[in-house]
């Protein structure tokens, strides 16, 4: 493979007998045919590879459960796109390998409403989880109307996301119960997030681990 720099065949792509001319990364290269240029990555080149491939898969989990619109409202009348958005903000969490790195970083939701004040999970009398929050100010990206809403992943190298059926809980109410059926009971990261009563705007996410600490 030879990189033309200057010369009658700069700029030319096509095939001149043998050789084949095409351009690659805004430069005129010319190999023969059956002959492929193999391009030596690095070691980070190849780590930030994984991790785009990794936040992409993540990306469908996200549109599968269908929160991807949050992101797309989110980049309404910007010249980027949600999926754009979704990478900036989180590729950086992936570890090398593919494998998220930090779940507390990891946003699953974006938009301009804000969580609930004093965000708390915890659990309850009957050993099931309850989250509350304080309900008594409004500021004015909070509207009492404002639902919630619960997004559950499994562990850090398995990209599906459930939204789990809270009923219909709103800011207002300052707290709900959650109950995790036994098909997610290994669904141990949690994620609040709160969309508007019209479905059209979104807050950020704020991760909870349903793991003791050890």
């Amino acid at each position: 493979m030879v990189v033309i720099k200057d010369g009658c065949l700069k700029g030319a792509k096509g095939v001149f007998g043998d050789l084949v001319v095409y351009q690659l990364g805004g430069q005129t290269v010319v190999r023969r045919r059956g002959e492929r240029g193999k391009q030596v990555f690095s070691e980070g080149q190849r780590a930030q590879q994984v991790r785009m491939s990794a936040v992409a898969f993540l990306w469908k989990a996200v549109r599968a459960a269908g929160l991807d619109k949050a992101w797309c409202g989110a980049m309404k009348g910007l010249p980027k796109t949600g999926y754009n958005e979704f990478v900036r903000v989180n590729v950086a969490i992936f570890r090398k390998r593919g494998c998220i790195g930090d779940f507390e970083k990891l946003q699953l939701t974006a938009g301009p409403l804000l969580l609930p004040n004093d965000l708390k999970l915890g659990r309850d009398e009957d050993g099931g989880w309850e989250m509350r929050w304080d309900c008594r100010g409004c500021h004015p990206s909070m509207n009492a109307d404002d639902r919630i809403g619960v997004a559950l992943m499994k562990r850090e190298d398995v990209f599906t996301v459930k939204v789990l059926d809270i009923g219909d809980c709103r800011r207002r109410h300052g707290g709900v119960k959650i109950r995790l059926p036994p098909a997610l009971s290994e669904f141990t990261h949690l994620f609040c997030y709160v969309c508007s009563d019209s479905g059209e705007l979104f807050s950020g996410s704020r991760h909870f681990c349903l793991m003791p600490k050890i």
